[in-house]
Parts: structure tokens; sequence; C-alpha cells
């Protein structure tokens, strides 16, 4: 007595084509993901998050008002911030700049 024939219907055990094919679908590692696929996988998600925040902070929707305008706003709002300076900051490199200057001529 064979071990399939107790599990696989007789047309299938008949045929070795059949047996081969099926013990391809059913091998453990058939479905194990290899680092290639991983790498692609992983590749196309962060396409897809550059591609979303590319569409949503620059992509030119037209000139009426559209969904994106507050976030964009916001996001023009704190880049503006973080490149420029504070009065504070500019009176400080003011002070430095005329010391320096003033250690130059003496």
């Amino acid at each position: 007595m064979s071990h399939y024939e107790s599990s696989v219907p007789k047309a299938i055990s008949a045929n070795p084509k059949y047996l081969k094919y099926r013990r391809r679908l059913l091998h453990p590692r058939k479905n194990t993901v290899t680092p290639g696929v991983q790498l692609f996988m992983r590749g196309s998600y962060a396409v897809m998050a550059v591609l979303g925040v590319y569409s949503v902070l620059w992509m030119d929707w037209g000139d009426g008002d559209h969904c994106f305008r507050p976030i964009r706003r916001y996001f023009e709002q704190k880049k503006q911030e973080f490149f420029s300076l504070s009065p504070d900051d500019q009176e400080e490199l003011r002070q430095q700049a005329t010391a320096l200057h003033s250690q130059g001529k003496a």
C-alpha cells in the first residue's frame, strides 16, 4: 500500500505527472519569499511612499484650491522657519560680525 492511496484520488495517483505536480504544489518551501523578492517588495514600498509625498507636496494640481493646499502651506511654513534665522540669531550674528570686523582693523 502506497502512502498516496489514502490521501490522493485514484485518477491522480495513477498519473506520475499529476503526482509530480502535487509534490511541487505541496512543497513546504514553495511559499517562502526569496531575498530578491523581499528586495523588490521593499523597493516598491519605498517608491510608493516617495510618489505619495511628491504628489502631496510638489505635484501640480492646478491653480484652484484642492485638498492638499493646507498640507502644502504647513510644509512651506516649516521649511521657511527651518531655513531662516530668528531676530535673536540675526542680532547675535551682527554682534559677531562687528567683533570680527573690529579685530581685523586693530
